[in-house]
């Protein structure tokens, strides 16, 4: 019994790494080597941003997101190639919410595959919560 306690316990040190554990979601390691939750499921920046608390989490800022290091950073506008944290750590076309509000009704978002960072928060298809 005392064996089964031990590896559950184990088991549940090693699955946090210092931060909450990405249950239901896929876990992604930056250029910058952090660990970041994305959603398995697309959803508005309104429930990316809940879901993420639900994870014991926060949606990542933009500077969380892209700097890499002190040399390679966000330099706050949009467009292709802004977020090098980020470019080809995940293969498929989606886009991940920002923490951070572009105006009233929208919000920064990065492009996975191809570094782009665009402007939208009402949209579904696509978009992930992607945690820090």
């Amino acid at each position: 019994m005392k064996k089964i306690v031990w590896l559950i316990v184990l088991s549940l040190l090693a699955a946090t790494h210092g931060y909450a554990a990405c249950a239901e979601g896929t876990e992604i390691t930056g250029k910058n080597g952090h660990v970041y939750c994305k959603s398995n499921v697309s959803m508005n920046w309104y429930t990316a941003f809940a879901w993420c608390e639900a994870q014991g989490r926060t949606l990542a800022t933009m500077e969380q997101m892209c700097d890499i290091d002190e040399t390679h950073k966000w330099d706050g506008n949009f467009g292709a190639g802004k977020c090098l944290n980020l470019v080809g750590v995940f293969s498929e076309n989606q886009y991940v919410w920002s923490a951070i509000p572009y105006g009233s009704t929208l919000a920064f978002n990065v492009h996975l595959s191809s570094a782009s960072v665009t402007n939208y928060r009402d949209r579904t298809s696509s978009y992930y919560a992607l945690c820090w």
